[in-house]
């Protein structure tokens, strides 16, 4: 059976990284980004990036 997980890179980035958010997704329906046999790293769609962006910054606006 396939292991899934979400692609490392976007986690260090994601501002769900350290809550329990990440433990109740269902890895197995995100797109592939990397297949290495039984192990498949995943586009995670929950992400939400923990830097505000430039345009934030200057707007007060939140983007997604």
């Amino acid at each position: 059976m396939p292991e899934y997980f979400p692609y490392k890179a976007g986690c260090r980035q994601c501002r769900h990284q350290d809550t329990d958010t990440c433990q109740t997704l269902d890895f197995s329906r995100m797109p592939t980004k990397r297949r290495d046999g039984d192990t498949i790293a995943v586009n995670c769609t929950a992400f939400e990036s923990k830097f505000r962006t430039l345009a934030e910054r200057e707007t007060g606006v939140k983007w997604k």
